[in-house]
């Protein structure tokens, strides 16, 4: 592999789209953030297990230039993980990369969540791990995982700040019985999911989108949109408006169905009664 060849452009696509890997904030020690999304990501061969390799040199190569020096964090992200996720090839070739070709660049790894029936595929990866990187190793989750990344870096997944959409998503606007799900639609954006943070400024409110894939080795993909956060809480307050004057409306309409089915019961009643009255007459005469 001619690693000084790889561009955004000759690693397959797919990869990036899928959203398995992403640079995502800093840790509470300056440390830059890789998230790998196990639940997302699927066993493959040949050909593609190449393609994958590329991916993964990619990414560390552009988080080596980017931190210029600086270790890197690799968060996994283990939730709704299951046995069909786990690629021992895949685990194996990333500990390679780590321990002959980027020996200074890892400064930690986080397991978020590790589901209780892949304990068995961890004591094989901890096998393959050099004895002293155990102490890199820290389990999380979301009890505790802000105290080690910021919850203004979080995913809101993990319990922090961040709300991660996936453009096509639907997402909750407002919240209990008031919510109203809506589908959320991005342009200028790639397929990978965008994370959204709040960022002060002045007295408004910016927010700030910020793509799994990026576009470049040198240049994250950042969007910043100014006076989003407002907009979204005011179309919140319009469907919530919109959802209690709907419950209204079936309130009002519940109690005049229930009205009228007492009158006409009534009036079955009395058309009852006075057939038998009438028929009671006929047998008098």
């Amino acid at each position: 592999m001619n690693v000084n060849a790889l561009t955004l452009q000759s690693v397959d696509q797919a990869l990036f789209k899928k959203g398995v890997m992403a640079a995502h904030g800093r840790d509470k020690a300056g440390c830059a953030v890789v998230i790998f999304s196990a639940r997302l990501h699927e066993r493959v061969s040949g050909a593609q297990f190449e393609e994958v390799k590329k991916f993964l040199v990619f990414w560390l190569e552009k988080m080596e230039r980017e931190e210029k020096g600086k270790r890197i964090t690799m968060f996994f992200d283990m939730g709704n993980a299951g046995l069909s996720n786990v690629d021992i090839p895949f685990i194996s070739y990333l500990i390679n990369l780590f321990k002959y070709y980027y020996p200074d660049l890892l400064n930690a790894i986080m397991v978020f969540e590790l589901p209780f029936i892949m304990n068995a595929a961890w004591k094989i990866v901890k096998n393959m791990l050099p004895a002293k990187s155990h102490q890199l190793i820290k389990f999380v989750s979301k009890k505790d995982v802000t105290t080690l990344i910021p919850p203004t870096c979080a995913l809101k997944r993990w319990g922090g700040g961040m709300l991660q959409v996936t453009p096509g998503d639907e997402v909750w606007f407002g919240t209990g019985s008031s919510g109203v799900k809506r589908t959320v639609t991005l342009v200028n954006i790639r397929g990978a999911p965008v994370a959204f943070k709040s960022l002060p400024s002045d007295d408004k409110q910016e927010l700030c989108l910020r793509c799994s894939a990026a576009p470049s080795l040198n240049d994250p993909m950042v969007v910043m949109v100014r006076g989003l956060g407002t907009k979204l809480e005011a179309v919140t307050s319009q469907l919530e408006k919109q959802q209690q004057l709907l419950s209204r409306a079936e309130q009002q309409y519940a109690s005049a169905r229930g009205r009228l089915a007492a009158a006409l019961a009534a009036l079955a009643a009395m058309a009852a009664i006075n057939i038998a009255l009438a028929f009671s007459a006929g047998k008098c005469e």
